[in-house]
């Protein structure tokens, strides 16, 4: 499987890949998965939305405050992107830029977009977790996020959190291994 991270970059849900179809065919080869994600220092889509968008998710995280508003404009930038584009995870949400989760799983299970457990930071609360499996029908997809080698395969954290959240098994899309159907595409 070939997959690309992509980075969300506006209040309309675009994504930093150049084009949309971007991902579909590069360098002869087809991706299998395209992921989404906010990292710092992206670029923005816009020099308006590098104000109105980037800057203040930024300045809440130097801060680690978000108002109720602000989370709300970054939780429809990620509905916008996964109703705009074949997104197939939402990687490490809640990280940098702070979302309504339960919002966010409400589209994410509509769209059969899974949310992940990573392994390097989570900040997702055990309350957001449990509210999304009592109310909704969200997928969740366990990965390392290992940026080296040494933390390749390292599951400690998500493991830890789906025990203590008791997160059933079918709940769980790579349970089992690879999940068999991702948004984009059924796997063979």
């Amino acid at each position: 499987m070939l997959g690309i991270e992509a980075n969300i970059c506006g209040r309309k849900g675009q994504i930093d890949l150049k084009t949309p179809d971007m991902f579909v065919e590069t360098a002869g080869r087809t991706f299998d998965l395209l992921l989404l994600g906010y990292h710092q220092m992206v670029l923005a889509a816009s020099c308006k939305e590098f104000f109105s968008f980037n800057i203040p998710i930024q300045t809440a995280g130097i801060f680690r405050h978000t108002t109720d508003r602000r989370r709300k404009k970054n939780t429809e930038a990620f509905i916008n992107a996964i109703e705009r584009y074949p997104i197939d995870i939402i990687v490490h949400p809640n990280r940098i830029m702070e979302i309504d989760f339960l919002m966010l799983a409400e589209a994410a299970a509509r769209l059969g977009v899974y949310l992940e457990l990573n392994g390097k930071k989570n900040r997702i609360s055990d309350a957001d977790i449990q509210k999304a499996l009592e109310r909704t029908s969200v997928q969740f997809i366990v990965n390392s996020d290992a940026h080296s080698p040494a933390r390749a395969g390292n599951f400690e954290l998500p493991l830890s959190v789906i025990e203590r959240n008791r997160i059933p098994a079918e709940r769980i899309a790579n349970a089992g291994g690879v999940p068999p159907v991702f948004r984009r595409k059924s796997i063979e």
